[in-house]
Order: C-alpha cells, then structure tokens, then sequence
C-alpha cells in the first residue's frame, strides 16, 4: 500500500469518526433540551383541621406545563360538564350540593408556568368543623385526569 493511499484512508476514517461524534453530541444536546423544560405536575390535597380544604395544583418541574385535557372522575366515573359546571357536578355527587366551595378549572392550552399553583377547589373558610369532616371523607373519591405536555410537545399524564 502506498503512502498516499494510507494518508487518504486514515483522513477518512478520521473524518467519519468526527462525523459520528458530531451526530452523537447533536442527539444528546437535543434530548437535555428536551429534558431542560420539563414539566411535572403534582396534585396537592390540603385537609388540615380546622382550616379550608383544598386541591392544588402545582408545577414542580422545570418548564412551563401546557394543559391539553383535564378530567374529573368519581368514584371511577367521568363527571360530564364544562368550567367549574363541572367540578360543582363533582361536589354536588359527593352530597356536598349545599356547601360553598371556590373553584378553578384549567382550559385547554392554558400553561402553568414553573414553580406555579393554582388551586382547583377550596372549602369556605366559614365551614363547620362538621362540614369540614364531611368534606375530608369525600375528597378522596375525586379523582383528576389532567393531560399536558411541554413546549416540545411531549406529552404527560397526571392522575390523582
């Protein structure tokens, strides 16, 4: 084998080599992009006695959380409605019809930003230890079916 030829075959090598390690550094750069803006939402159930009961949501991961769907079921069943309809036809279910409640309903294409909570629903400040007891055995049976994805557009899925 001549010298040239050798030179020539070693330089591509090298170069495919080079190609390969740029290809690979693109692949990783793109999946920490990805993993840099990261949502994750989490469901907080707040029944401390003596003060209001309330369901929060919150955005505990790194990028901004684009809600797609959110449901709500009861007991294992999908509770039909739209806006906060929806979450009273919940309560109202669970024989909470008389009590006063604030209530937030995430739409579609609404972003949680990193770091934000909103609060789905709270009890009146003004309820009754009784109320509040009532309220505490019957908030477990909701459940929250929330699709979201992040700016990349992967998509998640938080149930609780």
């Amino acid at each position: 084998m001549n010298p040239e030829l050798s030179i020539a075959l070693g330089s591509a090598v090298i170069a495919l080599a080079a190609l390969g390690a740029t290809i690979w550094q693109g692949f990783l750069t793109r999946r920490h992009n990805r993993l840099s803006v990261t949502p994750l939402l989490k469901l907080d159930r707040v029944v401390a006695h003596n003060k209001e009961i309330a369901v929060i949501l919150k955005n505990t991961g790194v990028g901004p959380a684009i809600i797609q769907t959110y449901d709500i079921k009861v007991d294992g069943n999908l509770i039909q409605g739209r806006g906060i309809a929806r979450m009273r036809a919940a309560l109202d279910s669970l024989g909470l019809e008389n009590y006063s409640f604030e209530i937030y309903t995430p739409f579609s294409d609404e972003a949680l930003a990193v770091g934000e909570s909103t609060t789905l629903f709270i009890s009146s400040p003004n309820s009754t230890d009784g109320e509040r007891k009532q309220i505490r055995a019957v908030v477990p049976r909701i459940q929250f079916i929330i699709r979201y994805k992040s700016i990349y557009g992967d998509e998640s899925l938080l149930t609780g």
